[in-house]
């Protein structure tokens, strides 16, 4: 295993972005800052499943820093 000292050292963070808002790939205040009304925005809701959230397929480990 590697060595992650320096992770908890230089207090690096990472935060997944994983909600409703992932959906239309852009960002997190898509609602907002595209005006999407909320009947456009519904498809989201009704596509988003939470507990078919599978991390594994698209998560690579982050690269230390260099």
């Amino acid at each position: 295993m590697p060595d992650t000292e320096w992770f908890v050292h230089d207090r690096f963070g990472l935060f997944i972005h994983w909600g409703i808002y992932a959906l239309p790939a852009r960002h997190e205040w898509i609602k907002n800052r595209e005006l999407i009304s909320d009947e456009a925005y519904q498809k989201y809701f009704d596509h988003f499943d939470p507990d078919l959230y599978n991390r594994r397929p698209g998560l690579r480990r982050p690269a230390a820093p260099a």
